[in-house]
């Protein structure tokens, strides 16, 4: 009797495993058929140096529901860019950008883009030959930035290094060491002992099931498409719950928001002497190689560019007041990285300035509304300030 039973499973567990495999062949062959792209989203894998790298290949991204999808192609070396020789012709000036998601860019079309949009002016202005390479990726802070230049984007043979930091992280990213919640880490980090700056490579943590998750994004369209659902599903959950999550997150002394507090914790202070030592050495490495460098530094975010939005911002400074007893300043990090930078003879350029004198002149908002990043008027704006910064600190060739 229970040998019966037993065939009887099994022949169930069969047509189960058949349904399965049948409805996956179906819907991949589906995706394949009427999406012009390979892959959707944005995929990472492990770096032993810089923690992740996106994956070469082709994609497809959007960030609002409304508009279409765009390509979005990875280069060899793993950034969103177009593959370039190491060596340079004459006549050629190379300008490296560092960054995060908002170099890379994600969330636009190519060609919307600031890097993509300054190349075209540069070029139109300039006898010389421009050339932008772009090494941004999301996710990175300074520390990889700093990586990325050692190990690759010099070999590049650049003329000038624009490192993009951005306010809202990059500071914590540097410095998981200092923030006893972000260890162990799977990205490199860094600690001053001493004088001394110490780097700790990054650590593979991925268990079985994320390699997995991987393996089948990198390989099966429709499996892709069922994953950013499910992440614009998440998103839209965060946008409306936003004043709620951020209460939250105030209770945490290490959550990024705390940037922007006023006064600094000691770890705080710790973090914010590893990235200065790290902005230091980029610029000696720069300076070792011939190379100019320059630092631009990003917006806080619509809530601080936005001249609408100021209600919101007062609301969120009395909420942090309530549930901290600081004082939440948005303004505080470009200060900080401008007396720095003056210090330093670093060239530098504050974005939030430039975005808010944008967005008065054109009516135009420069964020996306459930995605901070820039959109396509934000790249426009950046792109016309860093072209101007850069032609006013004599940073390029003669025209």
């Amino acid at each position: 009797m229970f040998v019966g039973r037993d065939k009887n499973l099994k022949r169930r567990l069969l047509k189960v495993i058949l349904i399965i495999v049948l409805a996956s062949l179906f819907l991949e062959g589906a995706a394949r058929i009427f999406h012009t792209s390979d892959l959707s989203g944005a995929l990472f894998d492990f770096h032993p140096v810089f923690g992740h790298l996106s994956v070469t290949g082709h994609y497809a991204s959007r960030i609002e529901r409304s508009e279409p999808y765009f390509p979005v192609d990875i280069n060899r070396e793993g950034f969103r860019d177009d593959d370039h020789a190491k060596s340079k012709s004459q006549n050629t000036f190379r300008i490296a950008v560092l960054g995060d998601s908002f170099v890379e860019a994600i969330q636009v079309p190519r060609e919307q883009s600031s890097t993509f949009l300054l190349q075209q002016e540069l070029a139109r202005l300039h006898s010389s030959q421009m050339e932008l390479l772009n090494f941004g990726t999301n996710g990175f802070g300074t520390l990889q930035e700093y990586l990325v230049l050692k190990n690759m984007a010099l070999s590049y043979n650049p003329d000038l290094v624009v490192l993009v930091f951005c306010v809202n992280n990059d500071v914590s990213d540097n410095a998981a060491g200092v923030f006893p919640h972000r260890l162990p880490s799977p990205e490199p980090y860094a600690e001053m002992i001493g004088e001394k700056l110490v780097i700790h490579p990054p650590t593979d943590r991925r268990t079985t099931l994320e390699k997995i998750v991987l393996f089948c994004w990198e390989r099966f369209h429709f499996y892709s498409h069922f994953y950013r659902s499910w992440k614009l599903l998440l998103a839209n959950l965060r946008f409306h719950l936003h004043p709620l999550l951020h209460a939250h997150r105030y209770d945490n002394p290490f959550s990024e928001e705390f940037v922007f507090s006023d006064p600094y914790s000691s770890e705080w202070s710790q973090a914010w002497d590893i990235t200065k030592r790290l902005i230091l050495d980029m610029k000696s490495l720069c300076d070792e190689h011939g190379v100019k460098f320059a630092l631009v530094v990003t917006d806080a975010g619509e809530i601080q560019v936005n001249p609408n939005l100021h209600l919101e911002r007062v609301r969120q400074q009395v909420l942090f007041k309530k549930v901290t007893g600081k004082n939440l300043d948005f303004n505080k990090p470009e200060r900080i990285l401008e007396k720095f930078s003056e210090e330093h003879d670093v060239p530098f350029l504050v974005l939030s300035r430039e975005l808010e004198r944008y967005s008065q002149r054109t009516g135009q908002r420069v964020h996306f509304s459930k995605d901070q990043h820039w959109n396509s008027a934000g790249h426009q704006a950046v792109a016309e300030a860093v072209q101007t910064f850069l032609d006013t600190a004599k940073l390029l060739p003669d025209r």
